[in-house]
């Protein structure tokens, strides 16, 4: 699978091509296109299975029932907890 973005001016394209024996057509084909400036091959930025996602899912749930969970303090502002939890005191 690849993907392709284009960049006319302002705007950003994100194309998904399955058949990466296409890609070069469709380069060629979106740079015959008025305004198009450039087309370059963007690797995913992350690929998680289906299995990875869920496994992560179950880790986190683990975790949970364990009791490994960060709660609020009385009185704690949110911002004073997100500082906290982000070790940012």
């Amino acid at each position: 699978m690849e993907t392709i973005v284009t960049n006319p001016a302002q705007l950003q394209w994100a194309i998904t091509i399955d058949d990466s024996a296409m890609v070069n057509s469709i380069k060629r084909a979106l740079l015959m296109m008025k305004g198009v400036v450039s087309v370059k091959d963007v690797a995913p930025k992350s690929a998680m299975t289906e299995r990875e996602y869920y496994a992560m899912l179950d880790h986190s749930i683990m975790q949970a029932r364990q009791g490994k969970t960060i709660a609020m303090k009385d009185g704690e502002s949110v911002s004073q907890f997100l500082a906290r939890v982000a070790c940012t005191e």
